[in-house]
């Protein structure tokens, strides 16, 4: 880069720092920070004046991002919940007759078993649930996804199928076949493998969605796809305590009347407001993708110093009591679940970082999370070895070394790329492609324990 460029990516980040902006205001604003660097050096000035000139143009940093985020946030909000396009192009009523339609289609998926004879309890069963949300949902997702992608691409002049409408639908057939599989794999009583199976077949499914989102034939920016995920889960989780409000009230209702209502809510409420949640969740997170960035990035920046000093806590408790904190199954259980909450937080706080921006205090923090669960994860491993010697091994042991393993090479590769853009300089889009590189490892290994463990084990 030149120190033209160097300079303009540091005006970019100190603008991008105040989380006021999506990425759409600041490429217009660092477009017309360019045009009129361009027009003042060809009316005589250097580079330096130029862009010193140019900038004061453009305005104090503060006062723009606030100035914008005024004018926008109105016109932005009311068109959340209905216009996804990316021009902000009005959509009429069949962008959200198709949204309820398939979101509704989702739900009716959980009343399936009912229909066949079958008890309503196999959806809802313990083991099994989050499998059956996954493939009931993972339909209607891809088609809704396919909709509203090609209805973009139509936007911008582009074809509007371009291949969605058959990928949308082969997505469609594998669910069938996944469903079908999902039922038939071996299983025998207290079965680690089906446990194991519905809890990685959602991430699984849900990241077989990623070519789509990008567009068929197209290498997609997978952190773009990380921060699209975080958006939705977000929603999905509001949207599934209104639906617990709804279940609640609706009950409530019936019984000052002195009806019980509680089969109306047990049997369809709950089932179709639970099971259609993702897929409006989906929606709303498409809708927000091109808004001033909300809650997600907030959250992120909150969590991450938290939870770095809540290891370093644990890590000198530790160490002063001199015990082994990860004698206990339900000990090692605990912390894997925080390293994984602590993965998915540096992998989604790294994919919403401009990486032109100049290292700052988020950077720090984010190199001490990754190497404070760095050095738990290792213990974790050591631990994990030990009991997999002397007990032999299991699917839940197996599953939870090579998810280990697969958290120590990704939190050593991104606290070398921190590192490195820290001290070095180096640019920060290394980590955000090591990042990237990472999604279809992730996939992998959750189909494998989600398909392939209960082969393995037969059903153990």
């Amino acid at each position: 880069m030149s120190e033209l460029d160097d300079r303009i990516a540091e005006w970019r980040g100190r603008l991008a720092d105040g989380g006021k902006l999506g990425e759409e205001r600041l490429e217009e604003l660092e477009s017309h920070l360019r045009d009129s660097i361009g027009d003042l050096r060809g009316r005589g000035l250097d580079e330096e004046e130029a862009f010193l000139v140019a900038a004061r143009r453009v305005g104090n940093l503060d006062a723009l991002a606030g100035e914008f985020a005024r004018a926008g946030s109105e016109g932005e909000w009311r068109r959340i919940a209905l216009d996804p396009s990316p021009n902000g192009a009005r959509p009429g009523h069949l962008d959200l007759a198709v949204a309820v339609a398939l979101s509704l289609a989702a739900g009716f998926l959980s009343k399936v078993p009912l229909f066949s004879g079958a008890p309503s309890q196999a959806f809802w069963s313990n083991e099994t649930f989050l499998g059956n949300l996954a493939l009931a949902c993972l339909g209607p997702a891809a088609l809704l996804l396919a909709f509203v992608r090609g209805r973009e691409a139509s936007l911008r002049g582009e074809d509007a199928d371009g291949g969605r409408v058959g990928l949308a639908a082969l997505l469609v057939i594998v669910t069938a076949a996944l469903s079908l599989l999902f039922r038939v794999l071996p299983r025998v009583a207290d079965s680690q493998t089906a446990i194991l199976s519905s809890i990685h077949l959602p991430l699984f499914l849900w990241i077989a969605l990623l070519p789509l989102y990008a567009g068929p034939g197209k290498r997609g920016n997978g952190l773009d796809f990380v921060r699209f995920t975080g958006e939705a889960f977000i929603y999905g989780v509001l949207l599934l305590c209104g639906v617990g409000v709804l279940g609640a009230f609706t009950s409530m209702v019936f019984m000052s009347a002195g009806f019980d209502a509680g089969k109306i809510v047990s049997d369809w409420i709950l089932p179709l407001g639970v099971f259609a949640a993702p897929v409006a969740a989906m929606r709303l997170a498409l809708a927000k993708r091109s808004v001033v960035e909300t809650i997600a990035p907030l959250l992120a920046r909150i969590f991450a110093p938290l939870f770095l000093l809540a290891m370093l806590a644990f890590i000198a408790v530790a160490l002063a009591s001199g015990r082994n904190p990860f004698g206990g199954r339900d000990a090692l259980i605990v912390f894997d679940l925080a390293l994984a909450v602590v993965f998915a937080l540096v992998l989604f706080s790294s994919s919403m970082r401009d990486p032109r921006a100049s290292p700052g205090a988020a950077d720090w923090v984010d190199l001490g999370l990754a190497l404070a669960a760095l050095a738990i994860d290792l213990l974790l491993l050591a631990a994990m070895a030990g009991r997999l010697g002397a007990w032999g091994a299991s699917p839940n042991r197996i599953a939870a070394l090579g998810e280990n393993i697969i958290i120590m090479i990704e939190l050593a590769g991104t606290a070398f790329a921190v590192g490195g853009h820290l001290l070095a300089r180096r640019p920060y889009a290394r980590l955000q492609s090591w990042q990237a590189a990472f999604i279809p490892v992730i996939f992998a290994w959750c189909g494998f324990v989600a398909l392939g463990l209960p082969l393995v084990f037969g059903g153990r």
